[in-house]
């Protein structure tokens, strides 16, 4: 692909700053900071209240970055749809958090393509609000209702979780074409506000979801993690 003049590459940063250290020019790495500062402004996403303006320090951002990897199994394979904007503190994070762990981001078309995207670029998980993922719950059991599987994936449940307790897991095998169908993913990651308990259970019995919430604020940050 030809180069746009006037324009930067990533690639041609990186090796610059290779280049740099290859000539022992450290002027960066040994660049002293206050990780304390206020680095960014951005806002709460406004789902259980009233949208507000937050304050992040170096040291809030890398915080949480580092939090999450420690907890949940980011992969550089990962593809990941965003749907949340970068002004908002949730989508900021989750964005920064991908960029750190190597993996894939892709966009949506639209809100009404969503199911469609999921297949096509094969996404293996995304962060999103409860309303995105309650809805493509519902997306789900209507999919299961059509095709008269109704009955035969309840039964199946009751098999798959009473293995469970024995140790043996075998959800992703019994509800494949469900998975499949949602492009195979792995996990979800929900925040802004508590997810409806149905939902959570009916995503953790299919065997492809984690809900995590990140909570961010000026004085700290933290990770709040529950394994579905």
């Amino acid at each position: 692909m030809d180069k746009i003049q006037n324009s930067l590459y990533i690639q041609d940063i990186i090796k610059n700053g290779k280049d740099k250290i290859a000539n022992n020019d450290r002027k960066y790495i040994n660049c002293k900071i206050n990780d304390k500062a206020l680095a960014t402004l951005v806002f709460t996403s406004g789902t259980t209240s009233k949208s507000k303006v937050v304050m992040l320090s170096q040291y809030n951002i890398a915080r949480n970055i580092s939090d999450m990897q420690l907890v949940e199994d980011f992969r550089s394979t990962d593809v990941n749809l965003a749907f949340l904007p970068y002004h908002h503190t949730f989508g900021s994070t989750g964005q920064l958090i991908m960029l750190s762990s190597g993996i894939t981001t892709t966009f949506p078309d639209g809100l009404r393509y969503i199911a469609q995207n999921l297949k096509e670029y094969h996404v293996t998980f995304f962060v999103g609000v409860p309303q995105l993922i309650e809805k493509i719950y519902e997306k789900i059991e209507e999919e299961i209702e059509k095709k008269g599987k109704t009955r035969i994936i309840k039964i199946a449940k009751i098999f798959t979780n009473l293995l469970l307790k024995f140790g043996i897991d075998i959800r992703r095998k019994v509800y494949k074409e469900i998975i499949d169908g949602l492009g195979g993913l792995r996990f979800v990651i929900s925040g802004a506000a508590s997810l409806d308990k149905r939902v959570e259970k009916g995503l953790n019995d299919l065997r492809n979801s984690y809900s995590t919430r990140i909570r961010t604020n000026r004085n700290s940050s933290s990770t709040l993690r529950r394994e579905l």
